[in-house]
């Protein structure tokens, strides 16, 4: 993970990509987006689809500085021949950033998570994510973000069928993402 952080910093700081031509200051209205979809195919077929939305609301200061908020929700489904299962996440918490020159890093404390999987529930949780990226400003106070965040979420309470398992859960996860960010 520090490889793949350290790799994309030195890339964004020292390659000639063109600076986004609009500064993000004020409110800022963030969505992102990724999917996932794959196959695997034996003798028995399986198939994995995967969508992840995250919402930063926030203000961003003439330094730079971003104080807001972020919501997270996810959505997949895994088949397994005519057998399904779904899964749903939604998290929330406070997130503090810096956005300098055309990138940011921005960090969020969730202060709630909730998911389910199947015949499992997970909640009780906290835990942060860590988004990373860079801003290509398509017109004025909008700008198209490719960025890579990573998420690691502690579930304290884990049921299967509504009781109680008695374990601890931990999902960490790296996703890529893509963004339309509008500064007000």
């Amino acid at each position: 993970m520090k490889k793949i952080l350290l790799c994309m910093l030195a890339f964004f700081m020292w390659t000639g990509i063109a600076v986004a031509e609009g500064d993000v200051k004020g409110f800022l209205l963030a969505p992102s987006v990724m999917y996932m979809f794959s196959t695997i195919e034996s003798s028995v077929k399986t198939e994995m689809s995967s969508r992840l939305i995250d919402l930063h609301l926030g203000y961003v200061t003439d330094s730079g500085l971003m104080l807001g908020f972020l919501y997270g929700t996810e959505a997949g489904e895994t088949k397994v021949d005519s057998s399904s299962t779904k899964t749903d996440r939604t998290s929330y918490g406070p997130a503090i950033g810096v956005l300098s020159g055309s990138m940011h890093l921005l960090f969020t404390y969730y202060l709630s998570s909730e998911a389910k999987s199947g015949d499992y529930s997970y909640g009780n949780a906290t835990g942060f994510q860590v988004n990373f990226g860079y801003r290509f400003a398509i017109d004025g106070n909008i700008f198209l973000v490719p960025q890579l965040a990573y998420r690691t979420i502690t579930y304290k309470d884990t049921k299967r069928n509504g009781e109680d398992m008695g374990q601890e859960c931990k999902v960490t996860a790296l996703v890529p993402y893509v963004g339309v960010w509008f500064a007000f």
